[in-house]
């Protein structure tokens, strides 16, 4: 597998197309593996973001970042030959604090869906984005877990999908 430098530790993950990009949620650090059985890794950082990164997911369109600070940004492309890959921010109203596990995607509408788990709730909110850059409350799931469990959000099929691990 791969061996990260002494001082990186990936805490997420995303992939696209067989390439995976692991990150940081401080910082903005992140390396690109070209495929899961490959050892080397290219170093980056994300430039543009502000805050602790949430969530990740990476598409057509580019990477989408969620962020504990202004919300959301896009990263489009690849990490330049500078080691910085760069984001800018979305024009949408900021997540709402005090979530303990987020996920966001791209539906096949273009439009932006989120996840979020709040500490000491057990029900993950689901919101849409709408076209005026504000959250509309789309749904909620229950989710039975004993306080201080752990668990993960991520989005399959377009945002079809939520998976909780």
């Amino acid at each position: 597998g791969v061996q990260w430098p002494a001082d990186f530790r990936p805490t997420l993950l995303t992939s696209h197309h067989g390439m995976l990009a692991a990150f940081e949620r401080e910082g903005g650090r992140g390396a690109l593996v070209q495929s899961v059985s490959a050892k080397d890794f290219t170093a980056f950082k994300l430039e543009g973001i502000d805050g602790q990164i949430l969530a990740t997911t990476w598409d057509k369109s580019g990477l989408l970042v969620a962020t504990s600070g202004a919300g959301l940004a896009e990263c489009a492309g690849a990490p330049g030959a500078d080691g910085t890959w760069a984001c800018r921010q979305l024009a949408i109203e900021a997540l709402p604090s005090g979530s303990k596990a987020v996920a966001v995607a791209r539906q096949s509408s273009n439009l932006l869906r989120v996840a979020i788990a709040f500490k000491g709730e057990d029900t993950v909110l689901l919101m849409d984005a709408t076209e005026d850059g504000t959250w509309l409350p789309t749904g909620e799931v229950h989710v039975p877990v004993a306080d201080g469990v752990r668990f993960e959000l991520s989005w399959a099929n377009a945002a079809q999908d939520l998976i909780i691990s």
